[in-house]
């Protein structure tokens, strides 16, 4: 199978009422993993799916593992399946899963050697398939897999997380994927499950409109210069204060985002809040006021890098079926 296509075949139509946690992880993983479950209620209104690094020569007993630390139904992937929540998928040994739409799809891996890819490539095709509701979780592990995909988690604005570092067995998944600058929680393993419940909870009392417009385009200059932004938010206190958010941002890093569409800045705000767990943006403004590395944090999701280079996904796909015939019978000295 063509990874990049069916990639693009899982690209979402419609938004998902529950979150998706992806969950990664290789040598000494298995603690990391045990304490994670443990201290998960059973019912959590989230699903789950754990990507192991799993020897392809011998059955893995991890499902079994993770079914002896929670009440959700544990199940190890035989077949395309569609996801719920409240339930914790597995994946199997010698098989790579890739997220299309609701359903996670069973795919042979194509490489034979070399890094692995079995977390990034999940990751990557979770955040195709939920966006905002798709989270990651790095956990214990030996190489640098997860970082790829965590980027794509955070560009569509995902929640990314990584297992502390002095907690993990071994540290260098955790620490590549920090090192990446994209990380929201760096916690130990057993309190990742809190943080998740405490999202959960506060993501309904949080409300802003995502109008498509910029804010310059659509609201009127006061005197000081600053937009009166006047688009769909419950209260003029509220424009008010995404005002002072973007002057702040103006003041401490030197980018001004009035001009920025309105729908990317009050996307990237909402998810700071979530991220923060602040419940509106008032208590946000205060937030910035006492956290002088938010402003940064923000800033930076505000300029998030873009992984997808070609974002026309299905007129490169066809590209790319063209591309090796204009080569085929062409020597090397050509």
């Amino acid at each position: 199978m063509d990874y990049n296509a069916a990639l693009i075949q899982g690209a979402s139509t419609q938004p998902s009422n529950f979150y998706v946690v992806g969950i990664g992880a290789s040598a000494g993983g298995i603690a990391a993993l045990q304490s994670f479950f443990r201290n998960m209620p059973d019912n959590n209104g989230m699903a789950f799916v754990v990507v192991m690094h799993l020897s392809p020569d011998h059955e893995s007993s991890l499902k079994n593992i993770i079914q002896s630390q929670t009440g959700m139904q544990v199940i190890q992937i035989t077949e395309m399946i569609e996801i719920a929540p409240n339930n914790v998928y597995v994946i199997p040994n010698n098989m790579h899963l890739l997220m299309q739409n609701n359903k996670i799809n069973l795919i042979p891996p194509q490489q034979t050697s070399g890094r692995r890819i079995a977390i990034d490539l999940f990751f990557r095709s979770l955040s195709v398939s939920y966006r905002e509701k798709a989270i990651c979780i790095v956990l214990s592990g030996t190489d640098c897999d997860g970082e790829i995909g965590l980027k794509h988690i955070k560009e569509q604005g995902g929640i990314t997380i990584a297992q502390d570092p002095t907690e993990a067995e071994f540290s260098s998944m955790p620490t590549e994927a920090i090192s990446t600058g994209m990380v929201d929680w760096v916690l130990p393993a057993g309190d990742i499950p809190g943080r998740l419940l405490h999202l959960i909870q506060n993501e309904p009392k949080i409300h802003l409109s995502t109008e498509n417009n910029s804010f310059t385009d659509s609201s009127i200059q006061t005197a000081s210069g600053i937009p009166d932004l006047s688009l769909n938010i419950s209260s003029p206190s509220d424009e008010a204060t995404i005002s002072e958010i973007l002057r702040i941002l103006r003041a401490q890093t030197g980018h001004d985002f009035n001009n920025y569409k309105r729908a990317t800045v009050l996307r990237r705000i909402t998810r700071r809040l979530q991220v923060n767990l602040q419940e509106d943006l008032s208590s946000y403004l205060e937030f910035l006021h006492t956290h002088p590395s938010e402003t940064n944090a923000l800033k930076q999701d505000l300029l998030i890098s873009v992984t997808n280079f070609f974002r026309d996904r299905d007129a490169f796909s066809t590209l790319q079926t063209y591309i090796p015939q204009f080569f085929a019978d062409k020597q090397a000295s050509s």
